[in-house]
Parts: C-alpha cells; structure tokens; sequence
C-alpha cells in the first residue's frame, strides 16, 4: 500500500502541470519519465528523506515561471522543422 499512496501522490503532483497556461507545449514524454523516477526513488529510499518529494514540487513551481529547463529536462518540446520540397 505504502508504494500505491507514493504513486498516487507524484500523480497528483504531476497532473498540476495541466493547470499551467502554455501547458500544451510542455515536453510531457520527458516530463513523465522524470516524474516516474522520482517516484522510484521515493519507493527506493529509506528513511525520512523528502527529496523527490521536493523536486516534484520544485518542477512545478518552476514549470509555472515557464523556466526553460528544470533539473535538466526541458519544459517545452522542441520546435519541428519543416523542410519545403
């Protein structure tokens, strides 16, 4: 149960990121997979450390300042180019 609360907890964090303006251009695969492992690591620690805890919620507080890149994952997809044929 213990992992179940952890998950459901970063999941409730991570779906605050809907709630930002701009938010359909964020690099949500990336952002996911951040999210993911920070849950891991929740899962994996022992003992009262609330580290990923703190990164989750750092992210979305930088994501609402539209910080470029946060702990190294980029906020925003990166432009497509297209070519002309």
């Amino acid at each position: 149960m213990q992992n179940k609360r952890i998950v459901e907890h970063f999941d409730a964090i991570y779906d605050r990121l809907r709630e930002i303006d701009g938010n359909a251009g964020f690099n949500y695969p990336d952002i996911n997979r951040y999210f993911c492992d920070l849950a891991l690591q929740a899962m994996d620690q022992t003992g009262d450390s609330k580290e990923p805890y703190d990164k989750a919620a750092q992210f979305v507080q930088e994501a609402r300042d539209h910080k470029s890149e946060i702990d190294g994952i980029r906020l925003f997809r990166p432009q497509l180019v297209r070519r002309r044929s």
